[in-house]
């Protein structure tokens, strides 16, 4: 897990986490519907929490989205 939101952009946090994550399912914001739990066949999920006031999450966004 890692957590940034920094002036710089630099990486603030990294955490090892030793048990399964919650479960993560619901709509995403293209009316899609997610279920985490359908990458456990080694996929690659990205979860992206940010805020609208936050100038580091603003600057990533054009990055994700081409990700």
């Amino acid at each position: 897990m890692l957590g940034s939101c920094t002036a710089d952009d630099s990486v603030f946090g990294v955490a090892e986490q030793d048990s399964p994550l919650p479960r993560l399912a619901g709509e995403t914001v293209d009316g899609d519907h997610l279920d985490a739990g359908s990458y456990a066949d080694g996929s690659v999920l990205v979860v992206n929490v940010w805020a609208d006031w936050c100038a580091p999450c603003r600057r990533e966004q054009p990055q994700l989205v081409r990700l």
